[in-house]
Protein backbone atom coordinates (compact mmCIF):
# COMPACT_ATOMS: atom_id res chain seq x y z
CA UNK A 1 0.00 0.00 0.00
CA UNK A 2 1.33 3.45 -0.89
CA UNK A 3 1.97 5.93 1.86
CA UNK A 4 0.38 9.25 1.07
CA UNK A 5 1.55 12.64 2.23
CA UNK A 6 4.87 13.33 3.82
CA UNK A 7 6.40 11.90 6.97
CA UNK A 8 5.79 13.87 10.14
CA UNK A 9 8.63 15.92 11.56
CA UNK A 10 8.05 15.59 15.29
CA UNK A 11 9.31 18.32 17.61
CA UNK A 12 11.92 17.58 20.27
CA UNK A 13 10.33 18.32 23.66
CA UNK A 14 13.69 19.40 25.10
CA UNK A 15 14.02 22.33 22.67
CA UNK A 16 11.92 25.25 23.83
CA UNK A 17 12.07 28.83 25.00
CA UNK A 18 9.79 30.66 27.40
CA UNK A 19 9.24 34.38 26.90
CA UNK A 20 7.48 36.40 29.59
CA UNK A 21 6.56 40.06 29.19
CA UNK A 22 8.87 42.35 31.22
CA UNK A 23 11.32 39.54 32.14
CA UNK A 24 14.93 39.75 31.06
CA UNK A 25 15.68 36.03 31.31
CA UNK A 26 13.11 33.26 31.32
CA UNK A 27 15.28 30.12 31.09
CA UNK A 28 13.17 27.25 32.37
CA UNK A 29 14.01 23.56 32.57
CA UNK A 30 10.42 22.39 32.27
CA UNK A 31 6.88 23.50 31.49
CA UNK A 32 3.95 21.36 32.59
CA UNK A 33 1.21 20.29 30.19
CA UNK A 34 -0.51 23.16 28.44
CA UNK A 35 -4.10 22.16 27.79
CA UNK A 36 -7.59 23.37 27.10
CA UNK A 37 -10.94 21.67 27.59
CA UNK A 38 -14.58 22.44 26.90
CA UNK A 39 -17.30 21.55 29.36
CA UNK A 40 -19.98 19.32 27.86
CA UNK A 41 -23.43 20.87 28.15
CA UNK A 42 -26.27 18.37 28.27
CA UNK A 43 -29.87 19.02 27.40
CA UNK A 44 -32.40 16.34 28.30
CA UNK A 45 -35.50 16.25 26.14
CA UNK A 46 -38.32 14.10 27.46
CA UNK A 47 -38.95 12.66 23.97
CA UNK A 48 -35.35 11.52 23.41
CA UNK A 49 -33.66 8.55 25.10
CA UNK A 50 -30.27 10.30 24.94
CA UNK A 51 -29.31 13.85 25.88
CA UNK A 52 -28.29 16.46 23.36
CA UNK A 53 -24.70 17.62 23.83
CA UNK A 54 -22.84 20.73 22.85
CA UNK A 55 -19.65 22.49 23.86
CA UNK A 56 -19.85 24.73 26.90
CA UNK A 57 -17.34 27.02 28.55
CA UNK A 58 -13.65 26.55 27.87
CA UNK A 59 -11.29 25.88 30.78
CA UNK A 60 -7.53 26.36 30.96
CA UNK A 61 -5.76 24.38 33.69
CA UNK A 62 -2.81 26.10 35.37
CA UNK A 63 0.71 25.68 33.98
CA UNK A 64 3.84 25.20 36.10
CA UNK A 65 7.26 26.52 35.10
CA UNK A 66 10.44 25.19 36.77
CA UNK A 67 13.95 26.63 36.76
CA UNK A 68 17.15 26.35 38.73
CA UNK A 69 17.44 28.84 41.58
CA UNK A 70 19.94 31.63 40.90
CA UNK A 71 20.51 35.28 41.69
CA UNK A 72 17.78 36.20 39.18
CA UNK A 73 14.76 37.66 41.02
CA UNK A 74 12.28 38.16 38.17
CA UNK A 75 9.94 35.38 39.40
CA UNK A 76 9.96 36.69 42.95
CA UNK A 77 9.40 40.27 41.79
CA UNK A 78 6.40 39.16 39.73
CA UNK A 79 5.05 37.25 42.74
CA UNK A 80 5.48 40.33 44.96
CA UNK A 81 3.59 42.48 42.44
CA UNK A 82 0.59 40.13 42.63
CA UNK A 83 0.88 40.03 46.42
CA UNK A 84 0.78 43.85 46.55
CA UNK A 85 -2.38 43.83 44.46
CA UNK A 86 -4.11 41.23 46.63
CA UNK A 87 -3.20 43.17 49.78
CA UNK A 88 -4.73 46.33 48.36
CA UNK A 89 -1.60 48.40 47.76
CA UNK A 90 -2.92 49.94 44.55
CA UNK A 91 -1.60 47.46 41.98
CA UNK A 92 -4.33 46.74 39.44
CA UNK A 93 -4.56 43.38 37.59
CA UNK A 94 -3.53 44.95 34.28
CA UNK A 95 -0.10 45.62 35.82
CA UNK A 96 0.60 42.07 36.99
CA UNK A 97 -1.03 40.05 34.21
CA UNK A 98 1.51 39.18 31.52
CA UNK A 99 1.61 37.23 28.31
CA UNK A 100 3.74 34.09 28.38
CA UNK A 101 4.93 32.53 25.12
CA UNK A 102 6.23 28.96 24.93
CA UNK A 103 8.27 28.65 21.74
CA UNK A 104 9.07 25.28 20.16
CA UNK A 105 12.43 25.47 18.37
CA UNK A 106 14.17 23.07 16.00
CA UNK A 107 17.79 21.89 15.86
CA UNK A 108 18.91 25.14 14.19
CA UNK A 109 17.14 27.37 16.72
CA UNK A 110 14.36 28.40 14.34
CA UNK A 111 10.93 29.04 15.85
CA UNK A 112 8.47 26.33 14.79
CA UNK A 113 5.39 26.78 16.95
CA UNK A 114 4.31 29.18 19.66
CA UNK A 115 1.75 28.83 22.41
CA UNK A 116 0.73 32.15 23.97
CA UNK A 117 -0.85 32.25 27.42
CA UNK A 118 -2.68 35.57 27.65
CA UNK A 119 -3.17 37.35 30.97
CA UNK A 120 -0.98 34.98 33.00
CA UNK A 121 -0.13 35.59 36.63
CA UNK A 122 1.43 33.48 39.42
CA UNK A 123 -0.85 31.67 41.85
CA UNK A 124 1.71 29.41 43.56
CA UNK A 125 5.46 29.71 44.04
CA UNK A 126 7.80 27.06 45.45
CA UNK A 127 11.26 28.34 46.34
CA UNK A 128 12.84 24.87 46.25
CA UNK A 129 13.88 22.13 48.60
CA UNK A 130 17.28 21.50 50.13
CA UNK A 131 18.99 18.19 50.89
CA UNK A 132 22.53 17.97 52.28
CA UNK A 133 22.84 14.33 51.15
CA UNK A 134 22.05 15.04 47.48
CA UNK A 135 25.30 14.83 45.51
CA UNK A 136 23.94 15.82 42.08
CA UNK A 137 20.95 18.05 42.42
CA UNK A 138 20.31 21.74 42.22
CA UNK A 139 17.70 23.84 43.98
CA UNK A 140 14.71 24.02 41.63
CA UNK A 141 12.07 26.69 42.06
CA UNK A 142 8.66 26.58 40.41
CA UNK A 143 5.96 29.04 39.52
CA UNK A 144 2.38 27.97 38.84
CA UNK A 145 0.51 30.28 36.48
CA UNK A 146 -3.20 30.86 35.95
CA UNK A 147 -4.13 32.53 32.66
CA UNK A 148 -7.15 33.86 30.83
CA UNK A 149 -6.78 32.28 27.40
CA UNK A 150 -4.36 30.48 25.12
CA UNK A 151 -3.65 30.57 21.42
CA UNK A 152 -1.49 28.26 19.33
CA UNK A 153 0.45 30.09 16.63
CA UNK A 154 2.13 28.03 13.96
Amino acid sequence: MDVRGRPANFYDKARFLVEIDLMQYAGFQSVSDVSSAFAAKLYHDGASPTPFKKAGKEDYPNVTLEQGASEDRDMEDWWNLVKSSVRGYGVIPDLYKRNVTIVQIDETGDRKREIVLFGAYPVNMVMGSWDATDQEGFVIKSLELAYDELEVIS
